[in-house]
């Protein structure tokens, strides 16, 4: 009885193991997640992904665009600017696309063909 107690309690060796473990995989589960979402993006929306992956950090969209909103609606990008002049709205890539883009550039490669 003593034993199990000890390997339940928050402070335990066992406990912080046990939830790193945990953590980790969640990381990783997360990480596996979002490569997927990236890489099973439409042509037309990898097409503006590759556009940050080329080198713009902000690019400067119709209020209205379709996959610019849809992209927005993922959490692939989130707007930075807005100009109500020409009712223009700039978007800049979130940061963990732009980290998955530099671990494995191969996942726009359909905006490319």
């Amino acid at each position: 009885m003593l034993l199990a107690v000890q390997f339940s309690h928050p402070q335990s060796t066992f406990h912080q193991w046990r939830q790193h473990r945990a953590d980790k995989a969640a990381k990783a589960a997360k990480h596996e997640r979002r490569r997927k979402q990236v890489r099973n993006l439409t042509a037309d929306e990898k097409k503006i992904v590759l556009r940050y992956q080329q080198g713009n950090t902000a690019i400067w969209f119709d209020r209205q665009h379709p996959v610019a909103n849809g992209l927005i609606a993922q959490g692939i990008l989130a707007q930075t600017a807005v100009n109500g002049l020409d009712y223009k709205v700039a978007f800049a890539l979130q940061p963990w696309v732009r980290e998955l883009l530099l671990e494995d550039p191969t996942l726009t490669d359909t905006a490319q063909q």
